[in-house]
């Protein structure tokens, strides 16, 4: 593969790995505001536990982390993670690769220039 290929196949993976990040800071960012607009919704939609007049902080908390809007979210979030590590991976060995392809391109460079500059003996 050409260092053509590989700055390629690095810069596809390292905006594939920003797609991935963005999509996992999206769910962090809304963490709070997805658990209270869940929360609410429990609150409206179902009744109090048994024997309570009202939902109690606690009992709502608990009923809110047990719905299954909440843990379709966790799941989503969970795989949004996934995908941004392993893209982060992917972008990382690309990047790896480039570098030595650089590496090797500047060793073959130098060697080039010693065998012109040394006198023969």
């Amino acid at each position: 593969m050409d260092i053509e290929q590989v700055v390629t196949k690095c810069r596809e993976a390292g905006e594939t790995w920003a797609d991935f990040s963005a999509a996992y800071h999206r769910f962090d960012k809304g963490f709070k505001t997805k658990f209270a607009e869940i929360k609410q919704l429990v609150r409206t939609t179902q009744t109090a536990p048994a024997g309570k007049l009202k939902w109690t902080s606690d009992d709502l908390e608990d009923a809110t982390h047990c719905h299954p809007d909440w843990k379709q979210f966790l799941e989503d979030m969970d795989k949004a993670y996934a995908n941004m590590i392993k893209s982060k991976v992917a972008y990382d060995s690309w990047r790896n690769a480039l570098d030595s392809a650089r590496s090797i391109m500047a060793t073959e460079r130098e060697e080039r220039r010693n065998i012109r500059t040394t006198p023969f003996d």
